[in-house]
């Protein structure tokens, strides 16, 4: 196979990124989201009641996604246009990150990475990379995990390997899924990997009990790890009723919340096929 061939994947990221750019311009941002989110450019706290709050108060412990917000009101203002490249620039280098990882060195690696690139595309929970954070923390996180993954992969990582206490620490104080990390480092080293070793997966335990130190010890009243809201049956519930129903039993909802998720993916049309 022709070298040029191994680059068709990433310049089909790059095609489908801008051509799905020209068609976001002309999309109006989701209302809830855009509303809620942009009420904290208004804010006018100090910086130093601004770090107090959102270490100790916020009940959805992503304290470093409450500074890059306010960090880019600062900086970007109310320029939506702007978080739009942002959100477009993200989801390329998703995209790109996406193809690096499945390493396309013949035709028919070329030709299935093509399709695997194109159902992650036109996955329809592939919609909230173009949401409106402002910073999409969703995508950031990913970025991240998919940045450690490239680095599990790399042989010459291996010389860099504390890096990954903070990408996970900075992952986990954006979003929660930067918990994936975690296991994500283990099965590599499991797998032998070529750019990780035990110090990795030590690495990132130790950024995951760190984590767990901050959000269980700052957070308000120990707060409990669970959303503000959570779904109860067929309908959601509040966190002031999900307090009042499990106050001492916490790990009923905890239960709960862990078999429903298990049962969806179980359950799945795509499990069966």
């Amino acid at each position: 196979m022709r070298v040029g061939a191994s680059r068709l994947p990433f310049i089909w990221c790059v095609v489908v990124a801008l051509t799905l750019g020209t068609a976001f311009r002309a999309v109006r941002w989701s209302y809830v989201d855009t509303s809620v989110n942009i009420s904290a450019a208004g804010d006018t706290r100090s910086w130093h009641e601004f770090f107090s709050d959102v270490l100790t108060k916020s009940v959805e412990y992503r304290p470093l996604l409450d500074v890059g917000t306010r960090v880019a009101y600062r900086i970007l203002g109310m320029n939506l246009g702007a978080y739009h490249i942002i959100v477009i620039l993200e989801f390329a280098l998703i995209l790109l990150a996406l193809a690096a990882l499945f390493d396309a060195n013949d035709w028919p690696r070329v030709v299935a990475s093509t399709i695997a690139l194109s159902v992650a595309v036109g996955l329809h929970t592939s919609q909230i990379l173009f949401l409106f954070v402002p910073l999409n923390a969703y995508a950031a996180s990913l970025l991240i995990v998919l940045t450690v993954a490239l680095l599990a992969l790399t042989p010459r990582a291996r010389r860099f390997e504390w890096v990954i206490l903070p990408l996970t620490l900075v992952a986990l104080l954006w979003l929660e899924i930067g918990v994936f990390i975690v296991p994500l480092v283990a099965v590599a080293w499991v797998m032998k990997a070529p750019g990780t070793t035990w110090r990795s997966v030590a690495a990132a335990g130790l950024a995951l009990a760190i984590y767990l130190i901050a959000r269980l010890g700052f957070s308000p009243g120990g707060v409990p790890l669970e959303s503000p809201e959570t779904g109860l049956g067929f309908s959601t519930i509040s966190a002031d009723d999900s307090y009042k129903l499990f106050e001492n039993a916490r790990w009923l909802l905890w239960l709960y919340n862990v078999g429903a998720n298990f049962l969806t993916v179980l359950a799945s049309d795509d499990m069966w096929r």
